[in-house]
């Protein structure tokens, strides 16, 4: 019993130390503001070379009224979600909430199709170990395919002066018509035509200015249906420039290696990817 109080007390001591670090550390939280908002996201990548059009269209609500860092950030917001690309496209419901400050929760769910219209769109193969490089995509001929698609990414994010580190998990899960197996290009994995996989990110950044911050990133992916596992280890870049026409706006560059893939391990891999938000003013 005694050791059960002692144990008891010293995880009370942790909690409170933790919530007194958070609340003294985590200074980057913007204030909510209610409104209706338009996001245009444009991304472009090699190994895997891919592009992706993202475009969202929701209404956000402060959570709290409180002051303080903590309280200020809280939202949730709620609305359209159409990801495309030359390969796939989605269409759903996306949905935002963030309690505190330093953590948050994206949901998504819709209709998730690929198509051939461009001479991509759904390989299909038999074993989760076929090969799936270009020269044998090449000689496959892709099909139009629908599915649904469900997504959650919890978040942690704190930041100690200039330094900020967060982490993102994203857990997602395919439901696409038929069986066997498909290459899922987001990940650029074969998957089960009925499967789940994960994104870990973990970032070490540091904010040089006001307008730029920069670190290293580790991805580690892994899809359950088929035990594919890859990482890859990345710098990363991002520039945010002080803009009165938009609500926010930014461009990012990123650059590293494969250390673990099936088709990519020890290969570079390089993205870019920019976007802005648009705040609907009401006219006075």
């Amino acid at each position: 019993m005694i050791y059960k109080k002692t144990a008891h007390k010293n995880i009370l001591l942790v909690a409170v130390s933790l919530i007194i670090f958070i609340s003294q550390t985590y200074t980057f939280a913007e204030k909510t503001e209610k409104g209706l908002y338009f996001s245009q996201d444009l991304g472009a990548s090699f190994n895997p070379l891919g592009v992706l059009l993202d475009t969202r269209l929701f209404y956000r609500l402060p959570l709290s009224s409180w002051s303080g860092i903590l309280w200020e950030s809280t939202r949730f917001d709620f609305g359209l979600q159409n990801e495309w690309t030359p390969a796939d496209d989605f269409i759903g419901a996306r949905f935002v909430i963030q309690p505190v400050a330093f953590f948050d929760l994206a949901f998504k769910i819709g209709f998730f199709g690929m198509y051939d219209l461009f001479g991509y769109g759904f390989f299909g193969f038999d074993s989760p170990d076929a090969s799936y490089s270009s020269k044998v995509l090449d000689g496959l001929n892709p099909e139009t395919v629908p599915g649904w698609l469900v997504s959650a990414v919890p978040t942690l994010k704190f930041q100690v002066k200039s330094l900020i580190i967060a982490n993102a998990f994203a857990l997602n899960r395919f439901m696409m018509k038929g069986s066997g197996y498909f290459l899922e290009v987001h990940s650029y994995t074969l998957h089960k035509t009925k499967d789940t996989d994960f994104q870990n990110d973990t970032y070490l950044m540091y904010k040089f200015t006001d307008i730029f911050t920069a670190g290293p990133v580790l991805r580690v992916q892994r899809v359950f249906g088929t035990s594919v596992k890859t990482e890859r280890v990345c710098i990363i870049g991002i520039l945010k420039p002080r803009t009165k026409r938009f609500y926010d706006a930014y461009t990012l560059a990123i650059a590293g290696v494969y250390i673990r893939d099936p088709l990519y391990k020890h290969t570079p891999y390089i993205g870019l990817k920019g976007g802005l938000t648009i705040k609907h003013t009401k006219k006075q």
